[in-house]
Order: C-alpha cells, then structure tokens, then sequence
C-alpha cells in the first residue's frame, strides 16, 4: 500500500468515528479498509480479517457499518427481480421506463453474483436471464 493510500485510509477511519460523535477512532470504524482490495479473490480474505478485528471492539458507540453484511439477501433480489419483470409486462411503458428497467436489471445482476448460496444465486441468475430474453424480443 502507497504512503498516500495510507494517509487516506486514515482520513476514512477518523471520517467514520466523526460520524459517530466520536473524536478518536475506534475498532469498529477500521470497517473502511474491508474495500481496499484490488482484486476479487481479496474480497472475502480481506472481509474475514477486518471482521475478526471489528467483532473484538467493546467500544459501546461502534459505526453502524462495522458488521454490516453487504451480501445481498437473495429473496430481496428475486423480489426486485419479479418487480422489473412485471413492470416491464405492464402495457405502454415509455422508451425511459424501459432504459430505467434496464439499468436496474443490470444492477441487480451484478448484485446477484454475491449471493453466497449457489443453488439460489443460479436460480435468481435463471430469472434474470429469462426477463433479458424477454427486453431481447420486444426490442
């Protein structure tokens, strides 16, 4: 890590315990560096390391996003999911609605790749190809 990704790593953490009406920081605000990976297979060795620290924190005023579990919940994403599909049924949406259904379809698919349970993370991954099938033929 550059001396200058460290200074503004440092800038983070202090940022974090200032959000919590704290002037020092804290273990639990050292949750910032879970996102200094720069490639995938870091993401969840970097994860398990900073949340073994966090979880040591007795510090009573921890940051709401110290154990905050960014993996999506696959039943929210099927639901979003289900939701696009019947908005995009629904009869005389406009050219933006299409483009507004779309850009969330491709977020939802990027999410979709941290379902951790494989069997549902495919099945969503299903719905989600079914409904591009579906953009693909009324386009």
């Amino acid at each position: 890590m550059s001396d200058r990704r460290a200074v503004k790593l440092q800038n983070l953490i202090a940022a974090s315990a200032l959000m919590c009406g704290r002037n020092t920081a804290t273990l639990s605000d050292l949750w910032v560096l879970k996102y200094i990976w720069d490639t995938e297979e870091q993401i969840e060795i970097l994860e398990g390391i900073i949340n073994s620290v966090i979880e040591k924190d007795t510090a009573g005023n921890a940051h709401p996003q110290a154990l905050f579990n960014k993996a999506p919940d696959p039943e929210e994403v099927m639901k979003e999911v289900q939701f696009l599909s019947e908005k995009w049924k629904s009869e005389g949406i406009s050219f933006e609605e299409q483009n507004v259904i779309k850009d969330k379809l491709r977020y939802v698919q990027s999410r979709c790749e941290w379902i951790k349970n494989p069997e549902q993370k495919q099945y969503i991954q299903n719905e989600i190809e079914q409904l591009w099938q579906q953009i693909l033929q009324t386009i």
